[in-house]
C-alpha cells in the first residue's frame, strides 16, 4: 500500500475539487499573438548566445583595462626611473662619484629588502 504523496496526480485533476474552473497558463506568453510567440527551445537558444556573448565581452573588456593600466605601469616606472636618476645626478655635483656610487647601491638593497 503506497501513500498518496508517492502516487504522482495527473496534471487534468485539480487537488482542491474546483473542476469547474479552467486551467491557468502564463499569461504573458499566451496573451501574445501566435506570430510572437517562440518555443521556449528557441528562447533558451538565444539566452545562451546573449550570456555567451556577454561572456566574451567582459573578456575583452578585461584584456583591454588589462592593457591600459600595463601602459600607465610603464609610464609610471619611466618617470620614477627619470626622477632617480636626476636626484643621483644632483648628488654627484654635490658629492665625490664613489660615495653616490655607495649611496645607490646601498638604496638598491633596502629597496630589495623592503619590497619582498
Amino acid at each position: 500500500m503506497s501513500t498518496p504523496a508517492s502516487v504522482p496526480v495527473p496534471r487534468s485533476i485539480r487537488v482542491g475539487g474546483k473542476q469547474w474552473k479552467l486551467d491557468k497558463s502564463a499569461t504573458n506568453r499566451s496573451q501574445l499573438p501566435k506570430s510572437r510567440q517562440t518555443p521556449f527551445e528557441l528562447r533558451q537558444e538565444e539566452a545562451k548566445r546573449a550570456k555567451e556573448v556577454k561572456l566574451k565581452e567582459g573578456e575583452m573588456k578585461a584584456e583591454k583595462i588589462a592593457e591600459l593600466e600595463a601602459r600607465k605601469k610603464a609610464i609610471q616606472e619611466k618617470r620614477e626611473k627619470a626622477a632617480e636618476k636626476e636626484r643621483y645626478d644632483k648628488l654627484k655635483e654635490k658629492m665625490h662619484q664613489k660615495s653616490v656610487d655607495r649611496m645607490r647601491k646601498r638604496e638598491k638593497r633596502n629597496k630589495l629588502l623592503k619590497d619582498r
